[in-house]
């Protein structure tokens, strides 16, 4: 690929490399977590998810993976978040963990504890306040 400005140039010869390229970018992957732990909810199921979210970081080899830990929040008992912060660090720990384990290297690697802030959807059931005690974990452009 030749570039102008660190653009990449798309021709007719790498242009279906370069939208393979981008499209293992959009790839993410979520795990979740038994409420109060840094462990899987689903041991097997989280091992498959990562396993292929590995796969493809293993092609895109210079690429920084995130990886973000999340709660569900718990306002009654941690009413600033300070106890839900280190705990999604830890569940981003534990994935980070798991990567290391498998092949990818500590320094492509950034964690982060986002607590109780991130929610994908409402804490308003227990079956959404466990879809909410998870990592995400996403390729990142660094510029």
């Amino acid at each position: 690929v030749s570039t102008l400005d660190n653009a990449p140039v798309v021709s007719e010869d790498n242009k279906d490399d370069i939208l393979e390229t981008e499209a293992l970018l959009k790839k993410s992957a979520s795990v979740n977590f038994i409420i109060n732990t840094a462990k899987f909810t689903n041991s097997a199921e989280a091992t498959e998810k990562l396993d292929e979210f590995i796969e493809i970081a293993k092609v895109l080899d210079g690429t920084i993976i995130e990886i973000a830990g999340n709660t569900d929040p718990n306002p009654d008992i941690d009413p600033k978040d300070k106890a839900n912060k280190l705990l999604s660090q830890q569940r981003a720990e534990t994935v980070k963990q798991y990567f290391v384990l498998n092949g990818i290297p500590a320094d492509r690697i950034i964690t982060v504890g986002n607590g109780s802030s991130n929610p994908v959807v409402k804490n308003d059931t227990e079956e959404h306040r466990a879809m909410n005690r998870r990592t995400d974990v996403s390729f990142k452009c660094i510029e």
